[in-house]
């Protein structure tokens, strides 16, 4: 947390150059820390919303990915009380790296949603 006694906010928003966009040049100017959750914002084109990325970033922004933010809550799969959980999330919408864990699991005899 910085003197201000402003916090570290994450976003994303339906609409990267104007819901997120709008928002998180506020908070910025504000003076908080952002992070900006690229792959679960959508733009009305991929050049707007990469565009709308590259501004925010310009101004202040971290980028960061659904499957990062995630990971860096997890921090360690030690974490039993939510790896079980973590693990379904990405194994049900964690594309490629959902289907890795699906198949360790399978190698492995291992029961869903386990490590």
């Amino acid at each position: 947390m910085k003197q201000t006694g402003k916090g570290k906010l994450v976003m994303a928003g339906l609409w990267t150059e104007v819901c997120l966009s709008m928002a998180v040049l506020s908070a910025l100017a504000a003076g908080h820390e952002v992070y900006i959750v690229t792959d679960a914002s959508g733009g009305g084109s991929n050049e707007g919303h990469e565009r709308a990325v590259q501004r925010m970033v310009q101004a202040g922004a971290r980028p960061l990915t659904t499957a990062v933010y995630i990971s860096e809550l997890q921090r360690d799969w030690a974490r039993e009380d939510t790896a079980a959980d973590v693990a379904k999330l990405f194994a049900q919408y964690g594309g490629g790296f959902g289907q890795g864990l699906r198949w360790e699991w399978q190698l492995l005899s291992l029961k869903e949603g386990t490590r």
